[in-house]
């Protein structure tokens, strides 16, 4: 079942890329609307009561599929026996993922040395065989680039259920099973709109070949999951078990933040690389400049970004949390330091996977998950912001692993990594001199941060029009090609054309 045209591939990743994209700011958009109004009507013990819960969820969950989703992504040759076999081992799979996390409810406080409801885990366990139903219909939208209904997807879930959900139930007084609530709704609804979708005919059937050859793949990326998922949550561990929830659910924010700009940059590219790099796993040329240029656009855009975040913190955390939560901001600065780093790590991820590198890949998370264990643990002495330091550490070594991993499945020299940072640090440079510069005079005159955050980035994007409209040029090749394309992928004619105006981007 060949899905996308490998001549139109380019065509078909760039509107994927722009649905992606929408989808990624709404999401982002409303996940941070929805973290300012529940930081505001939840204390820091009921987000953490959940952060805990869901890293033994999160954990089990590793194993509702088997990486079937991603097999029927990544397999050249699709067949439709493929898809229902994929279709009953999600649907099983999640059914004893959940049964799992019921029974073992009482367990699991034990494990954390936290005291978390049992009927809190047991809720959010009802999620796994929900979403299970839908897992395959969403793998096969993801490979047919088809983001524009997984956008839909996304904002009849996300958007709406999850926010207006839990902000009811926050105001009614349910505490942390607000949270819980607006995830069971939004898990439900998601599933529902992906089966339409789909617009597959799912069935139920065990067949043994076909089930050996998704777990040929699904198997190790499951064991992928796993490695990673442990690493993921390291450092949530260690500050939950020897800091306490109180702290827990500070960290977490902390992390949620952090993770915005990453999901916004990170998941687009990755979300339409990986497919798009499995469809030429074969074609070494196209491979290689698909994956440089991911590279290279990652740290165009969050490298910075970064250096913004870092100097805009304490702004950040008055809008979003409120100035009891100003103790997050030390932290904070240092996790967004490496934001651009995890992501262009998350590149090579979609590389390794597309090529079917998944034992190497594994091997490289192993230590990832070694590194960032040690560093939050003797990071916790100095409290939250040695933690931080810690998993930046942690996340460098990451990094370097992940890129030698990348030049040697293409064949690449690491000095073309060097130069995927070049344009970016250009970038950052002038971010640094005009937002420090704003900010220094703003913060003298102006009380409230909103408005400070508001000027801030009326200048900054007023310098950097200058200089698109004063030096064309100045911009590079790669930054060019993915506006005037994503540009292109703009349904509206006026709307396209008035844009390539604006941006001073001529037709190629």
């Amino acid at each position: 079942m060949q899905i996308i045209d490998t001549h139109n591939l380019t065509s078909s990743t760039i509107k994927a890329s722009y649905w992606k994209l929408i989808s990624v700011i709404a999401l982002a958009s409303s996940n941070l609307l929805t973290l300012a109004i529940l930081s505001r009507l939840l204390l820091p013990n009921q987000f953490g009561l959940v952060a805990a819960a869901q890293i033994i969820t999160g954990f089990i969950a590793m194993f509702s599929d088997v990486g079937v989703s991603s097999a029927i992504v990544q397999k050249r040759d699709l067949s439709t026996n493929h898809i229902s076999v994929g279709f009953t081992t999600s649907i099983c799979l999640g059914l004893a993922v959940g049964a799992t996390i019921w029974f073992g409810a009482p367990l699991f406080s034990q494990v954390l040395n936290i005291d978390i409801s049992t009927g809190l885990i047991r809720c959010l366990s009802l999620a796994f065989p929900i979403s299970s139903i839908s897992s395959v219909a969403e793998a096969l939208l993801i490979r047919k680039l088809d983001f524009k209904k997984l956008f839909f997807a996304d904002l009849f879930s996300r958007i709406f259920a999850y926010t207006i959900v839990s902000i009811f139930l926050a105001i009614k007084g349910f505490g942390e099973w607000s949270l819980v609530g607006g995830t069971i709704i939004s898990t439900f609804i998601r599933s529902i709109y992906l089966l339409y979708s789909a617009k597959t005919r799912l069935k139920f059937i065990i067949r043994k070949r076909e089930f050996l050859e998704l777990f040929s793949f699904g198997g190790m990326y499951s064991l992928l999951r796993v490695i990673n998922y442990f690493a993921q949550k390291a450092d949530n561990f260690v500050v939950g078990r020897y800091l306490g929830v109180d702290t827990l659910g500070l960290y977490d924010r902390a992390f949620q933040i952090m993770s915005y700009p990453g999901m916004l940059i990170g998941n687009v590219l990755d979300g339409t690389m990986f497919p798009s790099m499995s469809i030429v796993q074969n074609q070494p040329e196209r491979l290689k400049n698909a994956y440089y240029r991911s590279l290279s656009l990652v740290n165009i855009i969050l490298m910075p970004l970064s250096i913004f975040l870092v100097l805009n913190a304490p702004e950040i955390i008055k809008i979003l949390l409120g100035k009891p939560w100003m103790g997050l901001v030390n932290p904070l600065q240092v996790l967004f330091l490496v934001i651009p780093l995890r992501s262009s790590s998350r590149m090579c991820d979609s590389l390794a996977r597309a090529k079917g590198a998944l034992s190497q890949n594994a091997l490289q998370k192993l230590i990832y998950l070694f590194v960032i264990t040690l560093g939050s643990f003797f990071g916790k002495r100095y409290g939250l912001v040695g933690v931080a330091w810690g998993v930046n550490f942690a996340v460098i070594v990451h990094f370097l692993l992940m890129s030698y991993l990348g030049e040697t499945l293409i064949g690449g020299k690491a000095i073309k990594i060097l130069v995927t940072f070049k344009e970016g640090l250009h970038y950052s440079l002038i971010v640094f001199v005009v937002c420090g510069f704003s900010l220094l005079m703003l913060r003298m005159f102006i009380e409230y941060a909103i408005i400070t955050l508001i000027i801030e980035m009326i200048v900054l994007m007023v310098v950097f029009w200058v200089i698109c409209q004063v030096f064309p040029r100045f911009f590079g090749d790669d930054l060019r090609w993915f506006i005037r394309n994503l540009i292109f992928a703009v349904p509206n004619t006026k709307v396209r054309l008035r844009l390539m105006n604006f941006s001073r981007m001529e037709i190629e």
